[in-house]
């Protein structure tokens, strides 16, 4: 990943473990630290740490068994070695013959660990 969109990268990485609902594959792209944290779009979806992060994403993935995540617009920069992104995105989560789609928002803040860019924090919500 180059500095440029490297934490794009990321964000495509984590909506692709996100979206095949590989719990491991998507903590792996937070940093290793217990304070990661996570805000989802219920109330209940507030996870600090890793653990926190399997436990809440075991709950959220026996909600569908088939999701789709496009960014639509996006914003992502670095300064050193701290980088962000913010997202606008479309979603689709099916679960049997239901399907619900969904508009999206994304913040991340991201750290660069060895050349290797981690999240440290993400909030997805519905515009209003």
């Amino acid at each position: 990943m180059n500095a440029a969109t490297a934490p794009l990268d990321r964000i495509h990485s984590f909506i692709a473990a996100y979206t095949a609902r590989h719990v491991e594959d998507v903590v792996a792209c937070y940093a290793p630290s217990q304070a990661i944290a996570a805000i989802g779009t219920d109330r209940e979806q507030n996870y600090v740490g890793p653990d926190a992060m399997r436990q809440g994403l075991a709950t959220d993935f026996l909600s569908f068994d088939r999701a789709e995540i496009d960014i639509l617009w996006h914003h992502a920069g670095t300064e050193g070695d701290t980088g962000w992104v913010v997202a606008a995105c479309r979603a689709l989560f099916a679960l049997g013959q239901e399907e619900v789609h969904v508009a999206l928002r994304l913040s991340a803040v991201l750290k660069c660990y060895d050349g290797n860019w981690l999240l440290l924090q993400t909030h997805f919500s519905f515009p209003s």
